[in-house]
């Protein structure tokens, strides 16, 4: 006989938990809260929620690689480098959160950034630069480490 009942997330998956109950009654909170979050937050829909703000952020990198012309407000020379740093190292804080080995996000990111300055070729007024591929990969590995020796320092 089940005393609860819990209809999950797939094809017509269904689990009885027979012993949510302890001997005088109560109710056994951690198998309950246990079988909540495996119907709720499958780790499937878990992993997926952390790679959907890196998606978008790097639409918007692509949505800003595919201007002719970014305004920019500080008329300094250079400062395209401090925002490519900038940008590639918030996309390595996001990357990191992805849960895959740290060499590989690293691939990554250098592919992403090699594949945006292809990618300002051919918008009109923009052209690849070394020098912004260069700013990207410090960038990204700024963010990625960072976050990786701040986790390490925390536990």
């Amino acid at each position: 006989m089940c005393f609860i009942f819990f209809p999950l997330l797939g094809k017509g998956q269904e689990r009885c938990y027979k012993n949510v109950f302890k001997d005088n009654g109560l109710y056994d909170l951690r198998r309950i809260s246990y079988s909540l979050d495996s119907l709720f937050f499958p780790s499937k829909i878990i992993k997926l929620i952390k790679v959907i703000p890196l998606i978008f952020y790097m639409l918007f990198i692509n949505y800003l690689s595919s201007q002719s012309s970014l305004p920019s407000p500080i008329g300094l020379p250079f400062i395209d480098k401090f925002y490519h740093f900038i940008e590639y190292m918030v996309l390595g804080i996001l990357l990191y959160f992805v849960d895959l080995p740290l060499i590989f996000l690293i691939f990554l990111g250098i592919f992403y950034g090699a594949l945006d300055e292809f990618h300002q070729s051919f918008v009109p007024l923009r052209d690849p630069s070394f020098w912004d591929w260069v700013f990207d990969f410090i960038g990204l590995n700024f963010g990625l480490l960072g976050v990786y020796f701040w986790k390490k320092k925390r536990s």
